[in-house]
């Protein structure tokens, strides 16, 4: 799980290095905000989504809406960083949980 949550990092970065390096498009920002959903999508069905993390995928979709698109990349990017953590808090809480579960008889 841990190495899943790595390999997904490092492709959101080698994603957001390519997409910098080109510019951002309104096609750029688009493919964007998909990542970004498909990110907290993710950190849904691991149970562990952050509020933060809704709030700015909609403060995204509103700025792209408003054509704001340096706000709205600004705020896809933390929407996809705050996806990433949420899934690494998943990846650590499916280990760690065993340490603090009591287990025997008193």
């Amino acid at each position: 799980m841990v190495l899943q949550v790595a390999n997904s990092f490092l492709g959101i970065v080698l994603l957001s290095a390519a997409l910098a390096a080109q510019g951002a498009s309104p096609g750029s920002v688009e493919e964007h905000l998909s990542v970004a959903e498909q990110k907290y999508a993710e950190a849904q069905a691991a149970g562990f989504a952050w509020r933060a993390n809704r709030i700015s995928l909609e403060a995204a979709r509103q700025a792209l809406t408003d054509g704001d698109e340096d706000k709205a990349l600004a705020l896809i990017e933390e929407s996809i960083q705050l996806a990433e953590a949420s899934l690494a808090q998943a990846a650590r809480e499916a280990e760690d949980w065993q340490s603090r579960a009591p287990f025997g008889g008193p």
